[in-house]
């Protein structure tokens, strides 16, 4: 379902009313997964990015808006810079940014360099230094056991009633390809490596960091100077500054990341790093419990109420059958290679 002319017209009178520019042209953008984007033209000169957040649970509008407020007070000009949050529409209003999504096989070590340039100015940040009340991140973790138990929790949403949701296709890979017994397979693998005090380890709140999540390629644009602007922030918050890092790595659209790609990263952001050395110390262990992650994140992807966000985002291209086959496909190729070196 598309947004009404109506709609667009109460839109345009609230950011009238929000920032005093008048709005002469809109564009419905593709892309986003979760929400709809509009660019706006106005009669000032301004282009603006209008973003309808699904209404669910999640204060998508308030962490977005809270975070690059806060990044924005701190002179990042990495971000986009926030203009309007509209309450009663669920919509935050920001500042178009002009750049091009580069893949992540086609990042130089230069793009990479800035990505962790990126990471290390973020994560020199803390909660002493933000004024405004910014929530902690969606589905944050604090210890390696809470990341454990995040996973499961993941897990649990596809046993019991809620299964009988699943669509049929769902229910007949679960049944086929043993996923949920391969994840907590490798779960209890990694539990048994690790003693109870390195697992329960809790980060205290003074080593909290600032943090997107979904921190992949697709969420990077690049200005024709070459800097970078981060876009995405509406499950960030304070989170442990080691989530962000290995979500980089995990993610889908990092998938062109090499190895050695990778440990340049590492190396440019501990080179810079204001974090100690006890939380640097856990970063492969992240990293692994990131691989495992992804693939519940990818099974997740597939459950009713994600498949009706990616509805509203998509209108009429949206098609759940490919979406699904494409999931599979993702879950079979992770573990694939997750199996012999995590196991």
């Amino acid at each position: 379902m598309q947004d009404t002319e109506m709609d667009l017209h109460v839109l345009f009178r609230a950011i009238h009313d929000s920032v005093g520019a008048n709005c002469v042209a809109v564009q419905q953008l593709s892309g986003g997964s979760n929400n709809r984007l509009y660019r706006i033209e106005t009669r000032e000169g301004r282009s603006l990015l209008a973003k309808k957040y699904f209404n669910d649970n999640r204060s998508r509008l308030v962490r977005e808006y809270g975070v690059l407020t806060a990044l924005c007070k701190r002179g990042f000009n990495e971000v986009p810079k926030p203009c309007a949050r509209l309450d009663e529409l669920n919509t935050g209003v920001y500042s178009f940014v002009h750049g091009r999504h580069i893949d992540s096989f086609d990042f130089t070590r230069d793009h990479i360099t800035k990505i962790a340039n990126f990471l290390a100015k973020m994560h020199d940040v803390t909660r002493a230094d933000v004024s405004l009340e910014v929530p902690m991140g969606f589905m944050s973790a604090r210890s390696l056991s809470e990341v454990i138990a995040l996973i499961r929790g993941r897990i649990e949403l596809f046993k019991g009633e809620e299964s009988k949701a699943l669509s049929v296709m769902v229910q007949d890979f679960l049944t086929e390809a043993s996923v949920l017994d391969t994840v907590e397979s490798l779960l209890e693998g990694f539990i048994q490596r690790h003693n109870r005090d390195r697992l329960n380890r809790r980060l205290p709140d003074a080593d909290l960091r600032l943090s997107p999540i979904g921190f992949g390629a697709h969420n990077m644009l690049w200005r024709t100077d070459g800097s970078l602007v981060v876009l995405d922030f509406e499950y960030g918050g304070w989170d442990h500054p080691l989530h962000v890092i290995d979500d980089f790595f995990a993610h889908d659209k990092s998938q062109g990341i090499t190895s050695e790609d990778e440990e340049f990263f590492v190396t440019e952001y501990l080179r810079q790093s204001p974090l100690s050395e006890t939380v640097l110390c856990e970063l492969d262990d992240y990293r692994h419990l990131s691989q495992l992650d992804w693939i519940m994140v990818y099974m997740s992807s597939m459950l009713p109420d994600k498949l009706a966000r990616l509805a509203y985002a998509k209108g009429a291209t949206y098609n759940e059958e490919a979406h699904i086959e494409r999931q599979i496909k993702k879950i079979r190729e992770r573990i694939s290679r997750l199996s012999p070196t995590v196991s």
